[in-house]
């Protein structure tokens, strides 16, 4: 009889694992980051889009990622355009972490641009990076 018992107890044991849904993945995971607002306790730029040094169409808006969410009040005089004489005005905006770049009017065709974010820009958490971050594509 304790053989029986034993042999149901074990048959259950793995029946029951078999009878579980496969696991999915937590949406709780994925969704920390932006809620909590940083990749990084250090803050930097992550990525880019557009990469950064390509050839790119005239009128391309600019998505710059960062390691943590920005704050917009220290954007004002602290992104620069070169050359200054073909540069469009930027229009910046914030959301969360990416920081959004919008020309005004085209990009001249064949110039090579170069975008400056001066280190000086900050997070939310006060921290502002180590180094400028730099980035450069030609206008098609």
């Amino acid at each position: 009889m304790k053989l029986v018992r034993v042999y149901l107890i074990f048959f259950g044991f793995f029946g029951f694992n078999q009878c579980l849904p496969e696991p999915e993945p937590n949406l709780i995971g994925i969704l920390a980051i932006p809620i909590f607002g940083q990749t990084s306790p250090d803050f930097y730029v992550e990525s880019t889009d557009p990469v950064n040094d390509s050839t790119l169409p005239t009128n391309t808006v600019l998505r710059i990622t960062f390691t943590q969410l920005i704050d917009s009040t220290y954007l004002t005089g602290r992104i620069s355009c070169a050359p200054i004489l073909f540069c469009p005005t930027l229009n910046g905006s914030v959301f969360q972490r990416v920081l959004v770049l919008s020309p005004a009017s085209s990009y001249t065709a064949t110039t090579v641009y170069t975008i400056t974010i001066n280190k000086t820009i900050r997070s939310s958490y006060g921290l502002e990076m180590a180094d400028h971050f730099i980035y450069r594509f030609t206008a098609e």
